[in-house]
Parts: structure tokens; sequence; C-alpha cells
């Protein structure tokens, strides 16, 4: 271990450098490199500043010495009179060469890489903070990807949820229009807002592996270019779509045409939503037009019904005659929503373009010094505080703190003893007369419980014969009451009645919100003239505790004491005063239990 790794703990003075001033923006497929040299916020270019690099060599013929450029491909001799095709040329080596014969010295890199290069993820997430979710992705990269010996560099792009966005965009009008109604009615009204509630983050991950960063890295070395910033190609000419000023609520469809290949961005407004790479192998307008608009149709129909009612457009990039002629093709399909988009529209140059991906890199770097994804510098999440001085500083105030308590500790702990034998003590006498408080709170609490169960059936049968009918009409041969398992309380009664229709006229009469009443073995007795109809009847009703309340007759006056006539019948008019049921318990429980069970006694009488 160096002295640098032991010296880790101290604060990082490095910052990272800045994607501003002079610096060309590349990227490359199988036959050419397109490049583009941005000149910090300048919007002019000088003749050579962009423009396209073939990698592939002149072919050598037999039979002489095939030279090779840097990186490209050497020949040997031989005789024979066939043609030997060369091999493609290492990009930034055909980069540099360029330069150096155009007289061009820009040294300052950034490169796009495309989707073969660069793995794309798709990934959700539950809600979460801008700091969480450097981790929270590369841990997810790394859990589909598997775990390497040399993780990949991991960076994301954010996908705006921009479904619920629609949602709480009119959640929003809505609440505005209402607050402007409320001040109209109450001025003194404040603003009423509309709290968003947490959603899911989407993100598209990009992951670069560390084999290809070195080799992209070696090559740069040997090029003599300085690597900034590694890139997405595939996000680059969205720059060039919000430059255009798309309509937020819509959406657009970007079509960037490559050789072999088109990179497809499902768009609301400027925000990315889907990313799709199509490949063709034939170069025919109308056949590459079908294969985008049947993918571009297939993934309008997996967005949100609210975002899926949008305006659709479709921006085709104009790099080029077969650009155009995808657009025209576009166009029959799609008419009247293909516009195709000049990427060099607002630069002072002549000439016409050939990349959107180095253009809208050029501008992002313009305008924010940065990209939207950067392999070379990803989205970390925040450094932890230094350990050694978190923890220094809170020993510090540790000793200090122990200094300054033991002091008046010591000076307390006498007068703690004392406080405690005298605490001690008073526990002591509280102790005893709570025990007794408790011994008769637990007679209280029987009785209560004794009282609680009993069942006013006084009331009850009071209740019950207002409800039935006239003796001319009927008579009760037996009754019993009793308390059934359920804990309601029960009657059955066995009766005589004169006719069948009292029988229905008897149970609408009970029945009710407290009473159910089922009537069962209805005969009829010929030998009976007056009452001829008997039936049987089952009532039940719930219990209902009786209220216990506990009253203490006013004092009596003594003669001495006699007041006036006028006090004496005051005091006779006033109510009892209520006490509370736990007071005087010696002489009113033993009253209240022998009345108890005279009460119960007299229930179970009428009960049977």
């Amino acid at each position: 271990m160096s002295i640098f790794d032991r010296l880790s703990f101290l604060p990082n003075k490095q910052t990272p450098l800045a994607l501003s001033g002079r610096i060309v923006v590349v990227h490359w497929d199988r036959d050419q490199l397109f490049y583009f040299i941005s000149n910090g916020t300048s919007r002019t270019l000088k003749e050579g500043e962009f423009g396209v690099v073939p990698l592939i060599a002149a072919s050598g013929v037999q039979g002489g010495t095939a030279g090779g450029t840097a990186g490209g491909a050497s020949g040997g001799t031989g005789t024979g009179g066939g043609a030997e095709e060369s091999k493609p040329q290492a990009p930034l080596m055909a980069l540099a060469k360029h330069f150096q014969e155009q007289r061009l010295s820009v040294n300052r890199l950034v490169v796009l890489l495309a989707r073969p290069e660069l793995d794309l993820l798709t990934l959700s997430f539950p809600p979460a903070s801008s700091d969480e979710l450097p981790i929270l992705v590369a841990a997810e990269v790394e859990q589909q990807q598997g775990e390497t010996q040399d993780p990949p560099a991991v960076d994301y792009f954010v996908i705006q949820d921009l479904a619920k966005q629609e949602e709480r965009a009119d959640r929003a009008k809505v609440a505005r229009e209402q607050a402007d109604l409320d001040r109209l009615e109450n001025p003194r009204s404040g603003n009423s807002e509309i709290a968003a509630s947490g959603t899911g983050t989407q993100v598209f991950a990009f992951a670069l592996n560390q084999r290809s960063l070195q080799g992209l890295q070696d090559q740069c070395s040997e090029a003599g270019f300085k690597l900034l910033a590694i890139g997405s190609r595939h996000l680059a000419p969205l720059s060039v779509l919000r430059q255009a000023n798309v309509a937020e609520r819509s959406l657009a469809i970007s079509i960037h045409l490559l050789a072999g290949e088109a990179e497809v961005a499902i768009c609301r407004g400027s925000e990315p939503l889907m990313l799709r790479s199509i490949r063709y192998s034939n170069e025919d307008p109308e056949r590459v037009a079908e294969q985008i608009d049947t993918e571009a149709n297939r993934c309008l129909t997996l967005l949100p019904q609210s975002l899926g009612e949008l305006p659709v457009s479709w921006m085709v990039y104009e790099t080029g005659e077969f650009a155009r002629q995808v657009a025209k093709s576009v166009e029959a399909q799609e008419p009247g929503k293909v516009r195709l988009l000049d990427p060099l529209t607002g630069w002072n140059l002549s000439g016409p373009s050939t990349s959107a991906a180095t253009v809208g890199a050029a501008l992002d770097l313009q305008q924010f010094q940065s990209l939207p994804v950067n392999l070379l510098a990803p989205k970390r999440a925040p450094a932890p505080p230094n350990p050694w001085l978190r923890w220094g500083g809170l020993g510090g105030l540790a000793a200090a703190a122990t200094i300054a308590g033991s002091t008046f500790l010591l000076r307390d702990v006498g007068e703690l003893r004392e406080q405690a034998t005298a605490a001690q003590n008073e526990l002591k006498d509280t102790g005893r007369v709570t025990s007794k408080y408790q011994e008769k709170s637990d007679q209280v609490a029987w009785v209560e419980s004794w009282l609680g169960d009993q069942v006013d059936w006084v009331s009850e049968l009071s209740d019950l014969a207002s409800r039935l009918p006239d003796g001319k009409d009927a008579t009760v041969r037996r009754l019993t009451a009793t308390i059934n398992a359920k804990g309601n309380g029960a009657l059955d009664l066995s009766m005589q009645v004169k006719s069948q229709e009292i029988i229905s006229e008897l149970e609408n009469r009970i029945r009710g919100a407290k009473y159910t009443i089922v009537s069962k073995q209805i005969t009829q007795n010929a030998d009976s003239q007056e009452y001829p109809w008997q039936f049987e009847s089952h009532i039940e009703f719930p219990i209902q505790s009786p209220g216990l309340r506990r009253f203490i007759a006013s004092k009596v006056a003594s003669p001495s004491d006699k007041p006036a006539v006028g006090g004496d019948l005051k005091k006779l008019t006033d109510p009892p005063q209520e006490a509370p049921l736990k007071s005087e318990l010696g002489s009113e429980l033993k009253s209240e239990v022998g009345s108890g069970e005279q009460e119960r006694k007299g229930q179970g009488e009428s009960g049977s």
C-alpha cells in the first residue's frame, strides 16, 4: 500500500474536468467516423471543423508494397494479380491523421458510443432521492449482468414520470381555479396546493465494461487525444429536438438514420420515454420507413392512456439524401405528421450536416458544460463525511461534557441520596394506604360486575304486557324467562288466542329493533270455543346493564343549628348529592350486598 492510499481519508481536492472550450465530439460506425468541433459558446465553425472520416483505407494491389496507416491494415509483397481489401483503421488514429492533414489543432475529445458498445437497461425503482439512485442503479445493473471482478462503469438518465406529471398538472389546474374562486369569496384565504404523491422512478442505465473503457483510453493516448467524456449516441440528438421547440403536450418520434441502423426515441416533448434501435440491411427507403413506422406504432401502444391521447409528430433529422427519402416514405404512411429537422439550424457555417448526434452533444456542451450521460464521470452518491473529523469532534465534545458534568454530579450526589431516602420513606407510607384502597376497590369491582349481569325483569315484562292483545282475545298459559348462552334475555310464551289473525298481529307488535320473536307449533283445538288457536313464541332481547349511581343523603341539621323555615324548605327541595361509588365503603357495601341478594332471589322466582 502506497503512502497515498494510507492518506485516502483526507479530503479529495480534485475537481472534474470542465467540458468547455474547444472540444471535438465524435462517434463512428463500421465504415466511417463523424466529428464536430465545438468552440465554447461560439456558433461559428470554420471549414473542416465538422465532417466524416472514412475508416476503410483504399485497396492495394499485390505485386508491390501496400502501406497501411496507423491502426489500419498492413500489406505484404507477393506474386499474383488479385486485389486485397484493406482492414478498417482504428477510429481515433484515423481522426488524428485527418486532423494532421487538415491542420486542425484539437486534442480534447468526447466520444459518443452506440448500443453495441454500450449496454442499455431500462430499470424501475421505488421512490428514491437523487442521492440514493446511483447506488440503486449500480446494484441493479450488477444483478442483471452478473458479478464480475471489474465492475463496469455505470451512468443513468432519469425518465420523467410524464403520465403522473400529466395527472398532477390537471389536478394543480383544478386547485388553482378553486383557489381563485376562494380568493374571490374570501380575500383573506391563502393559496391551496395539491401535493403530488410519491411515485416510482424509471431510468435508462448505460453500462460500459472495463475492457472496452481501457481500450478506448489506450487508443486516445496513442492518438494523442485527451478523453473528457463518454456519452450515449442515442440520447445526443434529443438536444436538437429540444432546440426545435416541440410542444410539451405532444409525442415526438425522433428518427436518426445511420449506416445500416436507425435510432428511434419516443419522446413527450423532448423528454425520452423509450429508446429503440432498428437495424436494416436493405437501403430501400420505403422498406426502412415501413420498419420504423411499425416499431414506433408498437411502442405507442405501450404508453399510458393519458399519453396515448396526445398528438404525434415524426421528427427525421436531415443528415443526407437517404434521410430525406425515408422522410418522404414515412410521410406517405403518416400524412401531415412528418417534419424534417436540420441539425445545423442556428449555426453559422456552410454545408450539410452528416450527424445529428455530434451536433446535439455540442449543444449540450455549450448550454450545460456536461452530457446527460457520462460514463467517464458517472453520477455518484455524495461522499460520506470524513470519519476522522466527525469522530474527533465527537470525542472532544464528549471529553468536555464529561469534565463539566462530573463537577456537578459530585456535588449533587449527596443531595440525591437524601432525596432518595425521603422518597423511600414516603413510598412505604403510600404503599400501606394504597393496599387498603386496593382491597376496597376490588370489593366494589366485584359488586359492580355482579350487578351488571342482572336483568330488570319487571320492566321487560311490563313492556311485553303493553304489547300483548286484550284479555278477551288471548290468554297466556305459560311464561318462562331465562338468559340464554348468547347473553341475551329470552322469554318463552305459550298462548291461546281467539283467531289466527291475532298471532300475526302479536308478532308485529313485539317485533322491532329490540325484540326478535319466532312463533311455532300453531294448532287449532276444536274443543275450545273461546280460544281455539294455540301457539308458542320465543322472544329474545339484548340485556342492558342498569346504570349504577350512589347517592348520599343531605346531612341532618342538629336542633341547635336549626335554620329558618325558608332554609328548611330549600334543603327539602334540593336533590341528594351524588358521590363516587367508592366512598363510605364500610357500611354501604354491606347494605348493597344484602339488597342485591334479595333482588336476585326475587328475579329467580319471577323467571321460574
